[in-house]
């Protein structure tokens, strides 16, 4: 048997290894960490995740290059590499003292462990660890206009990896005040970064100031670019759009026709140029009419600025840069009401440098005046200049050569070095799912002293809804640091970490203990700061425990919150779920320097079963703290919005006018809709595109945001268009043509992509890469020229993986021919494929499991609700990297949205979401799809409950919801909080829909989401709650297991409420029980007076509106839940248990029950509903509080 676990334990780390390349990855790069030296001298610089030689590295590179005369430094440059990538690192190497490396080869993991100077302009990947002896400078990559960080509304994790990347430098470049502030609190870095923040200026503008005209103007011509040396130049430089990265938003169209209309009115003296965020490069590549403005991705942006006389931006960052030259910038921001909906900026519109112009014939007669622009905006540049690039003088780079490389003291560099004198607690919550570990948790949070103490959670990144919103009820001044990636351990620490976990830290296992791997790994996750106290407050996972006890801090400590061998033998639907993991916890308690209980009752329990795992000296108690204000003043729940908030809907449509429209007024901004005051009339032409990129609503009427004939005008009234999608590409010329041709994959640059339907087709979307194609021999059995550019239909090993540009292949026509010759040649040929192929047989596994035909579906369905059970897989189960989606949720029955559908080998797989945190591949036979026609409903019901909406630009539908493109109208000002009636409810294939009612006047239908019941809630059956009639109402809350013996409760309020039928029972909280508990409540006839209510977002006001609360509990460590029910002075029945007497004080501030049993918990029910004179010495709760949090600082000190 141990044979087979450890056999089983070797067999899950080796699987690893073969089958997942991150783990074989980090194994390899954890030996190389722990074997190789560290080369003197050695400098490893990369730049956009390898993909351009760019930026301050760049400018780094070359200033030691060129002062280095002895060649002290030994230069390498990580790369993704590419054709157009070996253009700009071509100059460099045939040099003996500069090294390109692959960024995903060994010799990158090699040189990242060897280096002695690490310089990045973003981040490393979520394995790098960088070593003491090692110097790590971030460069970052611009002055920060929008909000960056945690000022990011949102998932918090968003930023983990740039947070991770900063906590491990040495040193990170500020080019000025406001960024240092942006690090300091947007980042957060205040507080916990060690290392030190150079306030210097940028070396990447240090480009811009010693750059050559000429050279600058010679790379453009090499790009094919025609500059004329007597021409100014005027660079467009807009950022990306869109909410993907890997999807940026495609204006190219729009952007290029503006160009070319730009450039028509400034005239022949200017030269027009394009460079686009790299994120939209690689579309912009596809536009052959693009070529004479684009300027390649891999030219550095501060030497281009050189040569710049006006640049033209949005809401890029570049602009601080191209201060530095002294000449005009123009914003042309012609979505920024578009944009301000989804992303905030630092500065205000009038600290710009230059006018915010919407409408490119204003950019235009900008640049035709420019020097009264240059006039008008003279001290508000020479502001922005002062305050943003200040220290640029052409010799940053000198300076910080000087300083990190040579280790000189300069005096004109700030260097700012966080003194943090307030004690660190690293500290980790749990899972932060609802619980009372979670409350806990966010209740001392809100308790502890910011002034003294500084406070790092260290938790897991999750798109959990119900993890989000506990997330942000934390305490602000709480900083997250998260986990991302996979650990970096040798398979050796691999296999120990599995043994230990599975079996416990056994007294054969200790000498083994994998101290190092679990140091090194807490290192790449927080930069090895020191912390006063690393605290596992959760308790229960050895998974973030051992990483806790690894921390660099003076104490550790671990929670008890339970009677936790009770816990561990504690059964949930016939499984002990923490039998084995808290045995591995039991086995390493003895490393922590304190345990603390929840109560004193509650760590004398564990001190009694614990012994052989523990010694006297390190137990402890601490108290919970309670949230008094949240618990008598809770917040209200529902959706609130701004009211002074401009609602647009985001649209991306291609129309035409309505046939009877001869002109149409066009409104330049909000205000003049407002103002019933368009600009200009527009002379319809009857092949006019109406490209429609939003919808904004005002008094009864649609408008839309448009751009005519890819020219942004600004506002129409939707009456105006055509209802109808027209698809953006329009080539009905375009021709398939067969080839039947052979060539090899040259050019797998990361601009090039595989595509399901050529490029700009409808429906046309990315289905990979190409760059792990390299040099494979395909079959091109089509090709098409398309408006963008030619693409061949590619297959491979005859596996059709679909539409590819040509330039990424190189055509052979030696085996074409030598197939078509004779059966001899045939045969020779087909031999030479096979052999290749089974050369590269690693790339042909990937192509087999690639090539399936992907389709989306964008549809809602069912999981069939009569089956045995069903798997979720992150990728398709063929896939061999594929895992199993681990949840906790049965989604039978339930409504999921279906994104996408792979075919493999005539087998289909639906790519499925569940709200936002259950996502994954599974087998389309298990789906039952919704018909797309959302108007057809799932179902509907009669309801009636009083409800409020809250709220500004509430849509409403006149009848079913759905059915119309847009909502017929707005709620009106009026309704909004005033209390409303509920008669239906309506499921569809978009969620759940609500029809309201004025008293007897019909509203309309709105998104449940917006309403909030008024003085009545919705049970996990949603049905309506109400408290209004005169029942004596008995309340529990809490999670719904078998500790807390929830079954007993119901079983002592039948009897009650037999002999009482004017009684209630309401079960508040969620949990593995919760069907057992709903079959118990039917076999008992109980339907109409028990309710199991679920979570709900506003518990205590529910709580506040019941005559007694209940605790049925057969162990607990600390009931919080008693807490607060003696907070809102409640009557209270608990049971006769350690932790039960001390929260209500042996029974004076409640009634404890004889013993657990089913007749002593109805007993005391009974004696509360019949005495109801009955009474308890007042609880004070301030009091309380103040000695818990008291206890809890005395306690982590002691």
């Amino acid at each position: 048997m141990i044979l087979q676990e450890l056999s089983g334990n070797f067999k899950e780390v080796l699987d690893d290894r073969s089958h997942k390349e991150q783990h074989r990855r980090n194994q390899l790069y954890a030996k190389y960490y722990d074997t190789l030296p560290t080369i003197n001298h050695s400098i490893l610089y990369e730049a956009r995740e390898g993909q351009s030689m760019t930026d301050s590295p760049l400018a780094i590179f070359k200033y030691i290059l060129e002062h280095d005369t002895e060649k002290t430094y030994q230069h390498i440059w990580a790369i993704q590499p590419s054709e157009e990538l070996e253009k700009a690192i071509a100059p460099y190497r045939e040099k003996s003292n500069v090294t390109f490396v692959d960024r995903t080869s060994d010799d990158y993991l090699k040189w990242l462990v060897q280096a002695h100077y690490l310089l990045n302009n973003s981040t490393f990947q979520s394995f790098f660890v960088p070593r003491p002896e090692q110097t790590y400078i971030n460069t970052w990559h611009g002055t920060p206009l929008k909000y960056m960080g945690y000022d990011i509304p949102g998932n918090p994790s968003g930023s983990q990896n740039v947070v991770r990347n900063f906590l491990s430098a040495d040193y990170i470049i500020s080019p000025n005040a406001h960024t240092t502030d942006i690090f300091s609190n947007a980042f957060r870095l205040d507080g916990i970064y060690e290392g030190s923040i150079l306030e210097m200026g940028y070396p990447r503008n240090d480009l811009t100031f010693h750059s050559k005209r000429e050279d600058i103007i010679e790379k453009l011509h090499q790009q094919g670019l025609a500059v004329s040396s007597d021409q100014k130049i005027v660079l467009y430089s807009p950022t990306w759009k869109g909410t993907d990265t890997n999807n940026a938003n495609d204006h190219m169209k729009q952007i290029i026709k503006e160009m070319d209309d730009l450039a028509q009115q400034i005239g022949p003296s200017y030269h027009v140029l394009l460079k686009v965020h790299p994120f939209l490069y690689h579309v912009a590549t596809n536009y052959p009419e693009a070529k004479s403005r684009l300027v390649s991705d891999l030219m550095d942006m501060n030497e281009l600025l050189s040569v710049v006389d006006v640049l033209i931006t949005d809401y890029s960052s570049v602009f601080f840069d191209y201060l530095v030259t002294d000449k005009p910038i123009l914003f042309y921001s012609w979505d920024k009401d578009l944009y301000a909906q989804n992303r905030g900026m630092y500065l205000e519109e009038k600290e710009l440098p230059g006018p915010i112009l919407e409408h490119i014939d204003e950019v235009g007669n900008a640049i035709l005046h420019i020097e009264d622009v240059k006039s008008k905006y003279k001290d508000v540049y020479q502001a922005a200049k002062k305050r943003f690039v200040h220290y640029d003088d052409g010799k940053v780079t000198e300076r910080l050569y000087h300083l990190v490389f040579c280790k000189e003291t300069l005096n004109d560099v700030k260097i700012v070095r966080y003194e943090n004198k307030k004690k660190k607690i690293f500290i980790y919550p749990g899972g932060l799912i609802n619980n009372g570990i979670t409350n806990s948790f966010i209740n001392l949070t809100n308790n502890i002293d910011y002034d003294k103490y500084d406070v790092t959670a260290f938790v897991a990144a999750s798109r959990r809804e119900e993890v989000l919103y506990n997330q942000n009820r934390i305490h602000k001044k709480v900083r997250f640091l998260f986990k991302p990636g996979v650990p970096v351990y040798t398979f050796k620490e691999a296999f120990l970490d599995r043994l230990i976990r599975s079996h416990g830290l056994t007294p054969k296992l200790k000498p083994h203990y994998p101290t190092k791997a679990y140091e090194r790994e807490i290192r790449r996750l927080t930069g090895g700061v020191h912390f006063d106290y690393a605290i596992d407050f959760s308790g229960y996972s050895y998974y973030w425990s051992k990483l806790i006890l690894a921390a660099n801090s003076t104490r550790k400590i671990c929670f008890l919150h339970s009677d936790m061998q009770a816990d561990r033998n504690r059964k949930v639907n016939g499984k002990k779920p923490h039998y084995q993991n808290l045995l591995t916890m039991f086995s390493i308690y003895y490393k922590f320097d304190k345990l603390l209980a929840v109560s004193e009752a509650t760590m004398e329990l564990n001190q009694s079963k614990l012994t052989r795992f523990t010694n006297d000296e390190q137990f402890g108690y601490c108290i919970n703290t309670i949230d008094p204000d949240r618990i008598l003043n809770p917040p209200k729940t529902g959706m609130t919005q701004n009211k002074e908030e401009t609602h647009i809907t985001l649209m991306d449509e291609i129309d035409k006018w309505q046939t009877s429209s001869e002109t149409v007024s066009i409104y330049r901004t909000l205000a003049e809709i407002k103002e019933e005051s368009p600009t200009m009339q527009h002379s319809v032409q009857a092949d006019d595109e109406i490209h429609i990129f939003a919808q904004y609503h005002w008094q009864d009427e649609n408008y839309c945001k448009i751009a005519i004939n890819d020219i942004y005008v600004g506002w129409c009234k939707e009456s105006l268009l055509e209802i109808e999608i027209v698809d953006s590409y329009e080539d009905e010329t375009i021709q398939y043509q067969d080839l039947k041709m052979f060539g090899k994959l040259t050019n797998v640059s990361s601009n090039y992509y595989v595509w399901n339907l050529p490029f700009g087709a409808p429906g046309a979307h990315k289905k990979s890469d190409v760059t792990s194609f390299k040099d494979l021999m395909v079959y091109i059995s089509k090709v098409v020229k398309t408006q963008q550019d030619t693409y061949y239909l590619i297959s491979i090993n005859r596996h059709e993986l679909g539409w590819i540009n040509s330039n990424s292949v190189t055509l052979i026509d030696k085996i074409g021919f030598i197939e078509k010759s004779n059966p001899l040649f045939r045969i020779i040929a087909s031999a030479y494929l096979k052999m290749h192929y089974f050369n590269h047989k690693d790339m042909i596994g990937y192509v087999n499991r690639l090539a399936t035909l992907e389709e989306n579906v964008k549809q809602y369905g069912y999981i069939l609700e009569d089956i045995d059970g069903y798997k979720l897989f992150t990728k398709p189960p063929t896939n061999p990297e594929s895992e199993i989606v681990k949840h906790k949720k049965d989604l039978r029955g339930k409504l999921i949205f279906v994104h996408k559908k792979q075919i493999i080998e005539d087998h289909v797989y639906y790519y499925i979401k569940k709200n936002s945190y259950i996502e994954g591949w599974i087998d389309s036979r298990y789906i039952r799809l919704v018909p797309p026609d959302y108007s057809v409903f799932i179902d509907e019901k009669e309801i009636s409950y009083p409800a409020t909406v809250e709220g500004d630009s509430i849509e409403v539908y006149k009848e079913l919801p759905t059915t119309a493109e847009v909502a017929d109208f707005i709620l009106h000002d009026d309704l909004h909080l005033k209390p409303l009636l509920v008669k239906k409810e309506m499921r569809t294939g978009h969620g759940r829909s609500l029809l309201l009612y004025d008293g007897d006047k019909k509203i309309g239908w709105v998104d449940k989401k917006v309403v909030t019941p008024y003085k009545c809630w919705n049970d996990i059956h949603n049905n309506v709650i109400t408290l209004d009639d005169d029942s004596f109402k008995f309340v529990t809350m809490g999670r719904l297991s078998p500790e807390k013996a929830q079954d007993k409760l119901i079983k002592a309020f039948a009897q009650i409420h037999e002999e009482y039928p004017n009684t209630k029972l309401y079960l508040v909280g969620d949990g593995q029980l919760r069907k057992s508990l709903n079959s118990l409540v039917k076999k008992l006839n109980l339907k109409d007076s028990v309710f199991l209510t679920g979570q709900l977002d506003n518990p205590f006001s529910f709580m506040k509106q019941c005559d007694a609360f209940v605790l049925s509990s057969i162990y607990e460590g600390q009931p919080m839940v008693l807490l607060e029910a003696l907070t809102l002075k409640m009557k209270i029945v608990a049971t006769n248990i350690v932790a039960n007497r001390a929260a209500l004080a042996n029974g004076d501030y409640g009634l404890l029950t004889e013993d657990t049993s089913v007749e002593s918990i109805y007993d005391a029910m009974k004696k509360i509903y019949l005495e109801p004179d009955l009474s308890f010495k007042e609880f004070d709760y301030l009091s309380y509080n103040q000695h818990a949090i008291e206890n809890f600082y005395r306690e982590i000190n002691d």
